[in-house]
């Protein structure tokens, strides 16, 4: 079987799987595999706040990217040089963990900016509510 067949094989049993886990989001595979990751919303948080938290959570799936990545790289290559002429050892080590902890820490830069932006949005409009009334008290006196 061509590798190109062998990739497309993968991918349709991946989405099967995946299709057959939503048909029952009851089982306990579907509940693991649809787990939710993460800080979960409290009632009557405000969204900046939620969005810090999932920040904080994702800074810290980013050091622990990076801290598996060194400690067992280093370690491996320590204990079996022969490793960095192994294909799939360079690929997974070198390539999928650091993409994984670039994505938690893009997705922490993500949260932390979009908590900041409405934190001022929302002085903004509080400020502008401020004048309005100032305004208004001004005008009625």
């Amino acid at each position: 079987m061509p590798y190109l067949a062998k990739i497309v094989v993968f991918w349709i049993a991946v989405c099967a799987a995946i299709w057959l886990l939503k048909l029952f989001p009851g089982s306990l595979p579907a509940r693991i595999a649809f787990v939710r990751l993460g800080p979960e919303p409290v009632r009557g948080e405000l969204r900046c706040h939620y969005l810090l938290r999932w920040a904080a959570c994702a800074g810290i799936w980013f050091t622990q990217a990076i801290s598996v990545w060194a400690a067992c790289s280093l370690l491996a290559l320590q204990l079996d040089p022969t490793l960095r002429e192994s294909t799939e050892f360079v690929v997974f080590w070198m390539v999928i963990v650091p993409c994984i902890g670039a994505a938690s820490g893009a997705g922490a830069l993500a949260a932390a900016a979009a908590s900041l932006w409405l934190r001022r949005k929302s002085a903004l409009r509080g400020a502008a509510r401020l004048h309005t009334r100032k305004a208004a008290d001004g005008s009625a006196q």
